[in-house]
């Protein structure tokens, strides 16, 4: 490739880019920097930009622990490449495999916990965050929804600009193929990036489509890449207005932080059934406080009682224990011990804007703790967390029958109830003891009486949640 060639590419490159997203809104821009091909270009040409628009460029590097010395040996790679470069890193080991809830894969606890790192460092109204997905990720991502059965939102999911808990994720890339971003990298003098190998490992779906289906697809019919960006370019823009008009009616319906007792069924009736989908997923996400996307099979079946002509009770699993209620031309949310309503039984805290919670004669506490040299021995009223591995929004609930959890220092898990024995909690008292949960419902304290194995603090862990409960 000859200079004018090469300056063409970069200045083509830094067009699209700017084209794409107003860099002048953010004060802080985090890249996900992994050191592969793509998010090295990205913070690349962010550092080219950030002079003109005037924002503070950092780099986040994840160091998932589960690549032994390779991972290791990549997150040297990026602390060097950033020093070279002048750029600001935050480096994160994550632990994953140490971290996996019940009923989570090693690739969604990940995906977790760099989400949770990612909301407890940025300010969601000055800041955004940057990933490297490119076209050829887009592409590879619409195959991997085409497959799950995903409808417009799910097929063109990787966005340009979008919101993630409240959250601004960029990815100024997308419109830029992954040949490209490598000879891009070579105009620059880099030769060396990082590869992460396994992604040559035909054990999952999206290397299977991306190192397998898709070559295959664009050596038969040549025409067929250009032909599914621009089929992807108009399923986007048909997602995108359906997105807009179900939020406005979720909003009519649901006043913000309030949910109503139960909705009429006739009027859930009225909704297109696009719109439908979109409404119960944002119920049940709000409700839940993590993101749950209900599958065809439970819509099919929501629909299917939602035309039954009959006055009896019928409940719908949603998730775990909770249930959609059925009756008197009415739905609900409900928990399904004693058919009392779901928010009765629990509550959403939101324990970094609201520290202090009274629930049930308890006042319950929560600090950030800056340094190792400040936390004492943990006892029954008070215990500690790791701040980068702690979600913003908690569940707090009150015991039901056949709960478990794994108490610190075990890996199996056990009835709460034990714990009331164990501790001679009276029965009729047992309902009163809050139990803080993840939004996914598992149990990480039975407070003022047991711990479980979640987030503990250790030798490297650098920021600290204190929680305490008094009566």
């Amino acid at each position: 490739m000859n200079n004018d060639s090469k300056q063409h590419l970069i200045y083509k490159i830094l067009q699209t880019v700017e084209n794409e997203i107003d860099f002048s809104v953010y004060r802080n821009i985090y890249v996900g920097f992994s050191g592969g091909a793509d998010s090295t270009a990205l913070l690349i040409i962010l550092n080219e930009l950030s002079e003109k628009y005037k924002f503070k460029l950092h780099a986040i590097h994840f160091e998932h622990g589960l690549r032994g010395k390779e991972s290791l040996a990549d997150a040297a790679w990026c602390k060097n490449f950033c020093d070279n470069l002048n750029i600001q890193i935050h480096e994160f080991s994550l632990n994953v495999k140490s971290k996996v809830q019940a009923g989570e894969g090693v690739e969604a606890c990940a995906r977790r916990l760099r989400i949770e790192i990612f909301k407890s460092i940025i300010n969601p109204a000055t800041d955004a965050i940057a990933l490297g997905h490119h076209l050829d990720d887009k592409i590879e991502n619409f195959f991997i929804r085409l497959i799950r059965g995903s409808n417009s939102s799910g097929l063109t999911s990787l966005r340009t600009i979008s919101a993630l808990k409240e959250m601004n994720i960029l990815r100024p890339l997308l419109k830029v193929p992954k040949a490209e971003i490598e000879d891009f990298l070579k105009t620059n003098e880099i030769h060396d990036w990082k590869i992460d190998h396994t992604n040559k490992e035909n054990l999952y779906r999206r290397n299977i489509i991306r190192n397998k289906i898709l070559p295959l697809l664009y050596k038969l019919i040549p025409e067929s890449k250009s032909g599914i960006i621009r089929a992807e370019e108009a399923i986007e823009d048909d997602a995108d207005y359906i997105e807009q008009v179900s939020r406005k009616k979720y909003n009519d319906l649901f006043v913000e932080g309030h949910f109503p007792d139960k909705l009429e069924i006739e009027t859930i009736l009225n909704l297109h059934l696009a719109i439908r989908i979109r409404l119960f997923r944002y119920w049940f996400t709000d409700s839940f406080g993590f993101e749950l996307v209900p599958s065809r099979n439970l819509i099919l079946r929501i629909n299917s009682e939602l035309n039954k002509k009959s006055n009896e009770t019928r409940l719908v699993p949603v998730y775990q224990e909770n249930f959609l209620k059925f009756e008197n031309n009415y739905i609900s949310l409900f928990r399904s011990n004693k058919f009392q309503n779901y928010n009765s039984l629990s509550r959403i805290w939101n324990w970094k804007i609201n520290p202090v919670i009274n629930i049930n004669n308890f006042t319950i506490k929560a600090e950030i703790i800056e340094s190792l040299d400040k936390i004492k021995t943990e006892s029954e009223g008070y215990v500690y967390f790791d701040y980068y591995a702690f979600p913003d929004k908690l569940q707090i609930k009150t015991w039901e029958n056949g709960d478990r959890f794994i108490p610190y220092g075990s890996s199996n898990a056990i009835k709460v109830k034990r714990i009331f024995k164990n501790k001679k909690i009276k029965p009729e008292l047992r309902k009163q003891v809050p139990i803080i949960c993840l939004p996914n419902q598992t149990i990480i304290w039975i407070a003022g009486l047991k711990r479980s194995n979640f987030a503990p603090v250790t030798l490297e862990t650098v920021k600290i949640v204190f929680f305490s409960i008094t009566k």
